[in-house]
């Protein structure tokens, strides 16, 4: 019987696919299809602190190398953007979780952000 419900979760997994050039929306839903295929039950508590696992698995990660990003190889990039992929998936369980729709709250805050006076610190390298 557990045979058959690894084979089954396969074949589901195989089934779970995500769109050329998806849209945030479509991260989103491509998420909530995820977690119930997986049978993720994850609060938003929970959400919240693997997040910051994976933003500190990327800290690791960046850590092993103090370099440019121009100069970082190309085995330490590749090991940034599957922590990267963890967080956004986290951050859109977090999102779809309270009913946020990321890019409506992306285009709101950018429109605040343009009225914004950045303190000089931002600006420096």
């Amino acid at each position: 019987m557990e045979t058959f419900a690894v084979a089954s979760l396969e074949v589901q997994e195989k089934e779970l696919v995500l769109r050329e050039n998806p849209t945030l929306a479509d991260l989103q839903r491509y998420v909530v299809s995820l977690k119930k295929l997986r049978s993720f039950h994850t609060r938003p508590d929970h959400a919240y602190v693997l997040l910051t696992k994976e933003v500190g698995e990327l800290a690791g990660v960046i850590r092993k190398t103090w370099l440019t990003p121009d100069d970082v190889p190309a085995e330490v990039r590749e090991e940034i953007g599957l922590e990267l992929a963890d967080i956004l998936i986290y951050f859109l369980d977090i999102a779809n979780q309270y009913g946020v729709q990321v890019e409506q709250a992306f285009r709101k805050k950018e429109e605040q952000n343009k009225r914004r006076h950045w303190p000089e610190y931002y600006h420096s390298e």
